[in-house]
């Protein structure tokens, strides 16, 4: 909850806005916490690449504006991405919705320059987009880290 409550403050710079997103939380997983299981590492792995990303949001000094998906990943922050994704995968199947958040970030941004330009090359040539695209790929590759490997997915 501590990493959670980190991010959604890093977010809404709202004391108020992060108590009431914690008790939203905690009301919707309380049957779940009750019993201890590896869902809950889950949520733990979950809210910790929220924390990365809303940290790499606030320290981020390159792009100046508040749109979280146009602050490229810096380099700490895929070194955060691989052994989190290694842990995740040998845990938990849910390891697939972290990368979903990656991959929704990517492409949020996407959305954003091709709106903002009109041109698809444009979103291809942002190098906040590519920088999502490879920390996907990266989340990706480091799931492969597993006895499975990519039977996996």
């Amino acid at each position: 909850m501590l990493f959670l409550g980190r991010a959604m403050f890093l977010q809404s710079r709202s004391v108020g806005a992060l108590l009431l997103a914690a008790l939203a939380v905690v009301a919707v997983g309380w049957s779940r916490m009750a019993i201890i299981r590896p869902e809950i590492f889950s949520i733990l792995c979950f809210s910790l690449l929220a924390w990365l990303m809303c940290r790499n949001l606030t320290t981020n000094t390159a792009a100046t504006n508040d749109d979280f998906s146009a602050h490229a990943p810096q380099r700490w922050l895929w070194y955060g991405i691989v052994p989190l994704f290694i842990v995740w995968a040998n845990v938990h199947i849910t390891f697939a919705v972290g990368v979903v958040l990656l991959l929704a970030t990517a492409l949020g941004r996407g959305c954003d320059v091709l709106r903002e330009t009109g041109s698809p090359w444009k979103v291809l040539a942002d190098p906040a987009f590519r920088s999502w695209v490879i920390a996907t790929e990266v989340a990706l590759a480091a799931t492969l880290v597993n006895p499975y490997g990519i039977e996996l997915w």
